[in-house]
């Protein structure tokens, strides 16, 4: 996770957005502000060693975040 002013932004701003989908039904009940952090991390690291296909990632990653 980030550190400091910027990080404390960054993630209150991303858990707000959290809890807005969960409220729409549009992300699943257990999402949470550390999966979103994950999904960018691995998408960085495909983009940055070219080692796969990023749409493809994030195709699977935001089914992932759907509500089952």
């Amino acid at each position: 996770m980030l550190s400091g002013r910027a990080g404390g932004q960054l993630e209150s701003t991303v858990g707000a957005l959290i809890e807005q989908g969960r409220a729409a039904g549009s992300i699943r009940a257990d999402g949470t502000v550390a999966d979103v952090y994950m999904v960018v991390g691995c998408l960085s690291a495909v983009i940055r060693t070219e080692s796969g296909d990023w749409r493809r990632l994030i195709d699977l990653a935001l089914d992932g975040l759907r509500p089952r």
